[in-house]
């Protein structure tokens, strides 16, 4: 929501009142949300998750890459770019098949 909204969950572990608050400086917005079993909902998730229904390989491959940039940038001391999958291997760059 950046800084024109934020999102509230009143209990998000437990959800006892299912529904989400959309606060915008003076006005609240409630938005209602379907009351459901919290366990079997993150049970779910994790399943989807081991099933790489939820994130896939793009997504591990990009997750390697900003682990990556964060252990270049400490190195440096600088910021570190995460461009494409070629930056990622620069240093095994020569040895890639043509």
């Amino acid at each position: 929501m950046g800084d024109q909204a934020s999102l509230f969950v009143d209990d998000p572990r437990h959800i006892d009142s299912p529904g989400i608050e959309l606060r915008r400086e003076a006005e609240v917005e409630r938005i209602e949300v379907e009351s459901a079993n919290s366990y079997r909902l993150e049970l779910e998730n994790v399943s989807d998750a081991i099933r790489a229904l939820l994130l896939g390989r793009d997504d591990a491959l990009g997750q390697a890459r900003a682990i990556e940039a964060l252990y270049r940038s400490a190195e440096v001391g600088a910021a570190a770019r995460i461009d494409s999958w070629w930056w990622w291997c620069s240093a095994e760059a020569s040895s890639l098949p043509a």
